[in-house]
């Protein structure tokens, strides 16, 4: 593990450096920087006040990617980041970035060398560092939610949750799950923490922001290129298919992931939903598929998911699949890849329930 580790580290960072984008036009990193230099100033959401600061920083042209399209609260906790100078600014960043990556791998339950080496194989997690993006966070805030979870530390992992309310559509089956699971004291605790940053959103852009945040979230520049999506929304789009036949597969997911949720334990429930929560929100990148990396380290742990299933974790894990070419006319294999991934789980589980009821046993999972 800690050769595999120190391998997949060293190609990391060789396809970082190869294929950087976050000091680009096309950054994700250009417009947290850019709603941080607006913050404060009632124009988070104003496209020509994002042109201007973005061809001040970067010389970009006038094109509507790259403006910001998160909550308010986001762009003030960019502020700080905003008044460095932009290429100080990403390196600063990077480091946050790197040190929640080494805090999720710290904190997750198993062996940490197994931790590290799956998240420096992962090709959506490099890809998240190529483009600025703020998923190593989201993926250490989802972790240490689950952690606390498993422990009984039910609102210390609502506050954790809650960090993912900046990608509110990613969350939502493993909020939805929470509630089911009648975990009360985590619902308040995430409450409490989306309560605080709903206050910070009015302080930092007013009393008109929850309207124009909808407009900027539903905008085009939201969703720039949605056949690239790696969610549910995303092959609808590829393949041109009509918006029933998405609701509909929407709808058979979510029954495979809280009939699966309600036969395994509370840690792999929890990683499950999260993983579901990327298949099905509308917009969610290659890059977000860094959120399966707790599934897939739940799967690989326990002693009662058979071995194929952890084989086709570790298919998951690698970035084999990212790298087979793609027909221009039709999605890569990497589409495929998490609704395979979720529906070989649920039926992993579903032939251990009927082999423990065939042999009058109990099926248990350890992880």
């Amino acid at each position: 593990m800690a050769v595999l580790a120190t391998v997949g580290i060293a190609l990391s960072f060789a396809q970082w450096s190869h294929g950087e984008r976050a000091s680009t036009c096309i950054s994700d990193f250009l417009s947290y920087y850019t709603g941080g230099r607006l913050a404060f100033s009632g124009q988070i959401y104003s496209p020509a006040a994002s042109i201007s600061v973005r061809h001040e920083i970067l010389g970009c042209s006038n094109d509507v990617y790259g403006q910001f399209v998160w909550p308010p609260y986001f762009a003030g906790l960019m502020w700080p980041l905003a008044q460095l100078p932009f290429r100080v600014a990403l390196v600063v960043w990077d480091s946050f970035c790197v040190v929640a990556i080494l805090g999720f791998v710290w904190l997750w339950p198993g062996p940490r060398w197994r931790t590290l080496a799956i998240c420096s194989w992962s090709f959506p997690l490099m890809s998240a560092f190529v483009y600025g993006q703020d998923v190593p966070i989201l993926l250490l805030a989802a972790g240490a939610g689950i952690v606390l979870l498993g422990k009984g530390c039910d609102f210390e992992a609502g506050l954790c949750l809650a960090v993912g309310a900046a990608k509110p559509h990613l969350f939502v089956i493993l909020a939805l799950l929470i509630l089911v699971r009648r975990r009360w004291w985590a619902a308040l605790g995430f409450g409490v923490g989306v309560g605080v940053e709903i206050g910070a959103s009015f302080l930092t852009e007013g009393l008109g922001w929850p309207s124009e945040f909808w407009h900027a979230a539903t905008s085009a520049a939201a969703n720039p290129n949605p056949g690239t999506m790696i969610n549910l929304h995303g092959l609808a789009y590829a393949f041109h298919a009509p918006w029933w036949i998405e609701t509909i597969l929407s709808l058979a997911f979510l029954a495979l992931i809280a009939w699966t949720c309600r036969r395994i334990p509370d840690s792999m429930g929890f990683a499950l939903a999260l993983a579901g929560g990327v298949l099905l929100g509308v917009h969610s990148y290659l890059y977000d598929l860094t959120l399966v990396i707790p599934l897939v380290l739940t799967v690989l742990a326990s002693n009662s998911i058979p071995l194929w299933l952890k084989w086709a974790a570790g298919v998951v894990a690698s970035p084999a699949l990212y790298w087979i070419p793609a027909a221009s006319t039709l999605p890569g294999p990497v589409h495929f890849l998490l609704p395979a991934f979720l529906v070989l789980t649920g039926v992993a589980i579903a032939v251990g329930r009927r082999e423990a009821e065939f042999a009058g046993g109990t099926l248990r999972m350890e992880g």
